[in-house]
């Protein structure tokens, strides 16, 4: 009779009486005695393996063939995983994803084919700014794990459908806006209404979900979380399945899966189905939380033996690649263009109604001297600023949401938020208060603005500024921070190129930085950077000597003319 079996995923011991074997059973990560079937369980993962053969080998019990393949193959899966989860690349070709000129990077590979090794379910925990979108989508084109379900933030979701549009092309990418759940090779959906489409995503019959900053469900009394892991009912003594409990791929990207303390891993190894391979629940908090009984009950709010839990979690579920490793993979300086929702796209379509309609009564009244009238001109470019700052108030929640988000998805990074109008600076500056935010203005005193860039250098509570597009483009370092955002935009790419400059500088600490234009699709933002990059255009013709043909860009006024007017 065989004593180590395997049973439910998990080893099984059924071994003769031995006091002296109490000891060593009880010593191993993770056991659990079952008094129903006198047997003793141990989780399925490299530790245990190696502890329970020395077990058996020690007091001659017999280990079940299976077992045995299975003891060796965990060993060889942990170290593979150990090594490929600071992988910089990776012999591996996803069919159908991207294009001839979009391409995964080295590390991208990497850490698509980690997650293919760790059986598509796994942390890609790559610091901010290296692509873990671009990781999950094609580890879901690998899979061919259609259909697909993404959670995440309200002010990312957006940037998902962008993406998958662009990364899988020929497949369908929607987000959920009402109360049906529309059919879609990748469906995407925010955090804040999950729980009320929680019956109708179970029955969807997804092949792969994404956790988007995974850590929004490190509470696992959270309705959240409850709603997309599932939780154990005390009164029924049932476990009430969720969201992804029957969905075989399950991937969690967060560039902090632990923001505090490594109990808020408990919830999101759960939703991974990893929580049994390192010892369950109570045993993790036990062995990693630096658990402690106090006259209040159980305090599971510390931390222990902290480079085991490293270990473990990246020789099972766990890729981390950061920029100082994979810069030299990188280019200096990374435009992302990212989608955020307006607010009240009525009122922005009323207000381009408006400025047309102004128009139009002005070319009539005023001929063929329309286009030569300098106080015509003078006041349609305000009418156009007007309706630039329009845009960008009703896109605040959004932007705030995403900056925010950002934020607390990078460990202490600080970020240079622009922005043209000072009511915008101002709401932003307000809307910021979480991080204790600097900023420079246009009307800073030069004692005022060194007091704000010193703040931003100096004091590690002060995680964002908000600068002014001109008063900030010039003669300000700020190299301290990781990456800058676009809230508004200029007329012309020298100010954004400035702007960049202020922290993509020689000698900064940041090999690589990310430029993040936060533009509101479908309105006028889109034709503004149109503008700038057609404008950019002919400065790098001129500048490189380039036989590029680009169309003179006309002043503001005329541009306006030409798009919305005629």
């Amino acid at each position: 009779m065989d004593n180590l079996t395997i049973q439910n995923n998990k080893f099984v011991l059924s071994s003769p009486y031995n006091p002296d074997s109490l000891d060593v059973i009880r010593s191993i990560n993770g056991r659990r005695w079952d008094p129903k079937n006198k047997v003793n369980s141990f989780p399925l993962n490299e530790d245990a393996a190696q502890a329970v053969t020395d077990m058996c080998r020690q007091f001659g019990w017999k280990i079940a063939p299976s077992a045995l393949e299975r003891i060796e193959s965990l060993k060889g899966v942990a170290d593979r995983l150990r090594n490929g989860s600071s992988a910089s690349d990776a012999d591996i070709d996803v069919e159908g994803f991207g294009t001839d000129e979009l391409k995964l990077r080295p590390f991208q590979r990497g850490g698509v084919k980690y997650a293919l090794d760790a059986d598509c379910r796994t942390f890609i925990a790559d610091e901010m700014g290296l692509g873990k979108t671009i990781q999950a989508l094609a580890v879901i084109q690998a899979k061919g794990a259609y259909p697909a379900l993404v959670i995440c933030p309200k002010a990312v979701k957006l940037n998902w459908v962008s993406e998958a549009e662009r990364w899988l092309p020929g497949k369908i990418t929607k987000s959920i806006k009402g109360k049906s759940i529309p059919e879609a090779d990748v469906l995407v959906i925010n955090y804040d209404i999950v729980v009320k489409h929680k019956a109708a995503l179970i029955s969807a019959g997804f092949k792969a979900i994404v956790l988007d900053e995974s850590h929004f469900v490190k509470n696992k009394g959270a309705k959240r979380t409850k709603a997309i892991v599932g939780y154990w009912d005390k009164d029924t003594r049932t476990r009430v399945p969720g969201i992804a409990s029957e969905i075989p791929i399950k991937l969690a990207l967060t560039g902090t899966a632990i923001l505090n303390r490594p109990s808020e891993l408990v919830a999101q190894l759960d939703y991974l189905g990893r929580l049994d391979e390192l010892g369950g629940s109570w045993s993790f908090l036990q062995r990693y939380c630096g658990a402690k009984k106090t006259k209040f009950g159980w305090d599971m709010s510390g931390s222990s033996n902290l480079a085991e839990l490293a270990d473990r979690l990246r020789s099972t579920c766990y890729v981390r690649r950061e920029k100082s490793v994979v810069a030299t993979e990188l280019p200096p300086l990374q435009r992302s263009m990212v989608p955020v929702a307006l607010s009240n796209v009525k009122k922005y379509k009323q207000g381009l109604a408006d400025v047309i309609s102004w128009m139009h009564e002005k070319r009539a009244e005023k001929g063929v001297a329309f286009n030569r009238d300098a106080a015509y001109r003078a006041e349609a470019l305000a009418k156009i600023e007007g309706l630039k700052q329009l845009v960008a108030m009703h896109k605040m929640t959004s932007v705030v949401d995403w900056v925010k988000n950002y934020l607390e998805g990078t460990e202490g990074g600080k970020l240079v938020l622009f922005a043209t109008h000072r009511d915008v600076q101002k709401k932003l500056l307000e809307e910021m208060s979480d991080f204790n935010p600097a900023k420079i203005a246009g009307g800073d005193t030069d004692i005022d603005r060194a007091a704000s860039i010193n703040k931003f250098w100096n004091d590690p509570s002060c995680r964002v500024i908000v600068a002014s597009l001109k008063a900030a483009s010039v003669g300000v370092n700020l190299q301290c921070a990781s990456a800058v955002a676009f809230a508004e935009f200029g007329w012309n790419p020298a100010d954004h190129d400035q702007a960049e400059a202020r922290v993509h500088r020689i000698g900064s600490e940041h090999s690589s930085i990310n430029a993040y234009w936060l533009y509101a699709e479908g309105t006028f933002d889109d034709e503004v950077i149109a503008l700038i990059n057609e404008k950019r255009a002919v400065v790098d013709a001129v500048n490189r000597d380039s036989n590029l043909e680009v169309h003179n860009s006309k002043d503001v006024v005329s541009w306006f003319e030409d798009i919305f007017a005629k």
